[in-house]
């Protein structure tokens, strides 16, 4: 343990001071932030959600529409489904939106029994069903 701290005094010694080191040391951990951050910003402009703003959500479904990472917002990943669910409206993906006459997503058409599945034809016929029943 002595020869730890013996070496992290020669380490200080080197630079002359504490407080050039601990600059050193906050100027690496703002310049890695800026990394990451410019990483996000870059994966959040697209179109489909990374694999991580998923990730959040399934976490935390009520929060992650709300955040903002690195000044962009990640609304609009995200919309207000009605639900079939008795607690009313709740957030979803918008991968998992089905355009009817009001936009539903999967999981509430299939608890409303509109689609059997995933498959793109039970999709189809879950949309016109749904645009019947509320004609």
């Amino acid at each position: 343990m002595e020869a730890v701290l013996d070496k992290i005094q020669e380490i200080c010694a080197v630079f002359g001071s504490n407080w050039i080191l601990v600059a050193g040391c906050v100027a690496v951990f703002f310049i890695s932030c800026a990394c990451v951050c410019r990483s996000i910003r870059v994966q959040v402009r697209g179109t489909e959600p990374p694999c991580w703003v998923k990730l959040l959500f399934w976490i935390f479904p009520s929060c992650t529409p709300k955040l903002c990472c690195c000044c962009v917002s990640l609304e609009k990943y995200f919309f207000k489904c009605p639900g079939a669910q008795q607690g009313g409206a709740h957030w979803a993906l918008k991968e998992d939106q089905v355009q009817c006459e009001g936009s539903a997503c999967q999981q509430c058409l299939l608890k409303k029994g509109y689609i059997n599945g995933n498959d793109q034809s039970d999709m189809e016929d879950g949309e016109n069903k749904a645009f019947m029943r509320r004609s």
